[in-house]
């Protein structure tokens, strides 16, 4: 795969002087609703997922299609825990590998990293102990230094059904029917490849589930397809590598699950690596469904998915891991505003407004992009996005917005 795409690395490693590997920010929404403060619960990397999974160890695993390390893991918690204590674990291939515990404040800083190869699961685990404080919103994030030059990650998943269903790439909590309301789109320009999935079941005999990247509405070569029974690859996880799929700005993506005859309900989780043209350039996709006013603002996370009902942004917070710089996003509906009316999109820090990188979408546009501004992100930043109509736009029933987070190649 790294020779077909080295000549934009050459041409980052001119521009940073030979620094060549990304730092990748892994910032899902609130995994959890309702963090249990009686029982274990097992977060995926990706965002939420289903109310129901929460307590499932084999229904909260990604695989990662390339190695790297991973490290920076930070958790903020909304309520100021004063009883008892939490204890967050990065769990690699089922064994905890990284540990830290919050027994006082808001804010847990896990410390060390940790290296992990191509196709090993990971996913979080949240242990209470001594009945701590309740917290209804948790928000973990870290980051991920690949191996190779150039390489990120991006993931996707949703609960399988027994019929064709569509996932957004950035979240984990939702799948549809329809294709639209599960597009992401591309705010900048790269190449996506090694598509790797991980089911929480076998499909079971005779039986076969699969799985494809699709861009701009049509199946690419990155599909992966598992069957039967039992564990292991071909079978409970898949991996397809060397498609080197193009993506340039304003491309939209989605992964589809199919399956044949009736399979063992099971959860799939998605990943694939990221290369963008710029080094550095961290994909922030987020799509939010319903629930979005007319005449009032309504906030969806900076990365992942979340109805766009959320009137406080407090309920799609993500954590920022480390410090850097939010730029390029790009907005689409699927209605246009009409008129002199408007719909602004625009990032938030702990709930404030900050009005730029903003992206204003009126009259007859569906989209729109904002490549001039930038927003300067700290470590431990509340962020998310807040949508605000003007003159009663048209309704829409969802809405997609993606963004690049920089950080300097190391």
């Amino acid at each position: 795969m790294f020779p077909s795409i080295s000549p934009y690395l050459f041409t980052n490693v001119a521009a940073m002087g030979g620094l060549t590997h990304m730092r990748t920010l892994i910032v899902p929404n609130s995994f959890l609703n309702s963090a249990s403060n009686s029982s274990t619960t097992y977060p995926s990397l990706c965002g939420p997922g289903a109310a129901s999974n929460w307590g499932s160890s084999t229904a909260n695993k990604f695989r990662v299609p390339i190695g790297g390390t991973i490290g920076n893991i930070r958790a903020n918690f909304n309520t100021t825990i004063a009883t008892g204590s939490y204890e967050l674990a990065l769990m690699v291939d089922d064994v905890a590998v990284l540990t830290g515990t919050i027994s006082s404040g808001n804010s847990l800083t896990v410390t060390g990293t940790y290296a992990v190869t191509a196709n090993q699961s990971v996913m979080f685990r949240l242990v209470p102990t001594g009945t701590p404080t309740a917290s209804s919103q948790v928000q973990v994030a870290c980051t991920f230094d690949a191996t190779e030059s150039g390489e990120s990650l991006i993931f996707s998943g949703f609960n399988s059904g027994t019929g064709a269903g569509y996932a957004p790439l950035g979240a984990s909590n939702s799948s549809t029917g329809t294709e639209p309301e599960s597009r992401t789109y591309a705010p900048t320009d790269g190449v996506l490849d090694d598509l790797i999935v991980n089911l929480s079941a076998a499909p079971g005999a005779g039986i076969t589930r699969t799985y494809t990247l699709y861009k701009n509405g049509v199946a690419t070569a990155l599909t992966v397809s598992m069957t039967g029974a039992g564990t292991g690859e071909g079978i409970t996880w898949a991996k397809i590598s060397g498609q080197n799929i193009s993506v340039a700005k304003g491309d939209y993506f989605t992964i589809r699950g199919e399956q044949s005859a009736t399979p063992a309900t099971a959860v799939a989780y998605v990943a694939l690596t990221w290369i963008p043209t710029i080094l550095g350039e961290s994909w922030l996709p987020v799509t939010a469904s319903s629930g979005y006013s007319t005449t009032d603002a309504r906030m969806s996370p900076i990365s992942g998915r979340s109805d766009g009902g959320r009137t406080t942004s407090d309920l799609v917070y993500c954590v920022s891991p480390v410090a850097f710089t939010l730029r390029k996003p790009y907005a689409a509906i699927p209605v246009a505003p009409g008129g002199t009316d408007t719909r602004t999109f625009a990032p938030a820090i702990g709930g404030v407004n900050q009005t730029n990188p903003d992206i204003v979408l009126t009259g007859a546009a569906v989209t729109g992009e904002n490549s001039s501004e930038t927003l300067a992100i700290a470590a431990g930043d509340l962020i998310n996005w807040i949508a605000t109509p003007a003159n009663i736009p048209a309704a829409i029933s969802y809405a997609a917005i993606s963004s690049v987070g920089y950080i300097d190649p190391i």
